[in-house]
């Protein structure tokens, strides 16, 4: 039970860590896009 426990864990916070990552990725890619633009 314990192993499963933290598996399960394990695999949440990857979770939450993409989900938080994506929404900086696009940020970036936006921001990179404005730069081009004034340029």
């Amino acid at each position: 039970m314990a192993n499963d426990l933290t598996g399960k864990r394990k695999t949440t916070e990857k979770t939450a860590v993409g989900v938080g990552t994506v929404p900086n990725l696009t940020s970036v890619k936006f921001s990179k896009m404005k730069e081009k633009q004034v340029e």
